[in-house]
């Protein structure tokens, strides 16, 4: 068997040629393309002795539902297999940026060559499973100028460990205008990548600078843990009109303490909500009513009534929010979440994010979009 050796170049080129360019991979499942982490050299025939000792039996972890476009992200193409491991008899292998849909997350994920990448199952244009880290997500795609969905936002793609350092990447599509909340000396600077050397070449490379009021689009976000000082930093994918690149958004994770993950799915007369995992405070004016699921077409609870003599001050009171549907409502004229509150009682139940407020500055409810908003532009 043949074995093929990549040799790696610095991505440092514009938008459109980084994204043609850098993608040079030898077999699907054996190289994997990260657009930035670390590379790593690898084999023509995954059975390669040398390769076999680099994978690990898979891991189950937790299913996910998907239904979400991808791209084929291997130039020599991508194995669609019919289990969700290296051991799956190889159904066809797709083309390069073939389009396919992913149905789930099998929930299993497995160690290939030092990368840690889940197995989705795919069920078009065929049905099979496919090694996660060899796709882009639809809104991934250079040319596709409109962001719109942004439901699979917070979801791992894959986790590689090197030396002292771990990557966690995960989908982050976003629009943003820069703004004045960016600093100059490192949010606005872009980087060819996060990581400073693979141990031959430096690749954190500056490439251009973004300007105020520039509109970007972000794709990825990677965390990147240092093991020995137990730190991090958070580096986020952009595409801009001066090209492709990364910057450093420091040391706050937006998706920290499993904020953001999908906890349910609620399902009234009127409406399908999805509710994430997230912690707020809202100060509470006036009497509004806590209902059993979001919308104004659920039961009504209990009221909260800031005048009770259980509240103490007599004009106001904060309560704990734990959850949020992923959705927003218009009522009265206000567009916002529905949030699933705590009260002084222990009574729990869903209040209109609308009918409170925030005592303090920046966004009502520190979603990952709000905080990464929050860093990067104006509130």
């Amino acid at each position: 068997m043949k074995i093929s050796i990549l040799l790696f170049s610095i991505i440092m080129m514009s938008a459109c040629t980084e994204y043609q360019q850098a993608r040079q991979s030898n077999q699907a499942e054996n190289y994997i393309f990260l657009e930035a982490l670390p590379q790593i050299t690898t084999h023509e025939n995954e059975t390669a002795v040398l390769e076999v000792q680099t994978q690990q039996t898979p891991q189950a972890q937790v299913q996910q539902d998907l239904n979400m476009t991808m791209f084929i992200n291997a130039t020599a193409g991508l194995r669609v297999r019919s289990l969700p491991s290296t051991d799956g008899k190889i159904i066809n292998t797709l083309e390069y940026l073939t389009e396919v849909n992913v149905a789930r997350s099998s929930g299993i994920f497995q160690l290939i060559d030092n990368v840690n990448g889940a197995w989705f199952f795919i069920n078009s244009p065929m049905e099979g499973y496919v090694f996660a880290p060899h796709l882009i997500h639809e809104d991934l795609h250079y040319n596709r100028q409109t962001i719109q969905n942004r439901r699979d936002n917070g979801i791992i793609i894959d986790t590689l460990l090197e030396n002292d350092t771990q990557w966690t990447r995960r989908i982050h599509v976003q629009r943003i205008r820069i703004g004045v909340h960016a600093s100059a000396g490192q949010q606005l600077i872009v980087y060819s990548d996060p990581q400073l050397s693979n141990g031959i070449v430096d690749k954190r490379i500056e490439l251009f600078r973004l300007n105020r009021n520039e509109i970007i689009h972000s794709s990825e976000i990677i965390r990147e843990d240092d093991l020995t000082t137990n730190s991090y930093t958070m580096w986020l994918k952009i595409y801009s009109a001066q090209g492709i690149g990364w910057i450093n958004l420091g040391g706050r994770d937006p998706y920290a303490n499993s904020r953001w993950e999908i906890i349910e799915t609620i399902v009234t007369d009127n409406n399908t909500w999805v509710v994430r995992r997230q912690e707020s405070m809202l100060a509470i004016w006036e009497v509004i009513a806590v209902r059993e699921k979001p919308g104004l077409d659920s039961m009504v609870l209990f009221y909260l009534e800031p005048l009770l003599p259980q509240y103490n001050d007599g004009r106001t009171f904060v309560v704990e929010g734990f959850a949020i549907t992923e959705e927003m409502d218009r009522i009265n004229g206000r567009m916002d979440h529905w949030i699933k509150i705590e009260d002084r009682q222990s009574r729990t139940g869903w209040i209109f994010g609308g009918d409170g407020t925030v005592e303090r500055g920046g966004p009502r409810f520190f979603t990952p979009e709000n905080s990464i908003q929050s860093r990067l532009a104006w509130f």
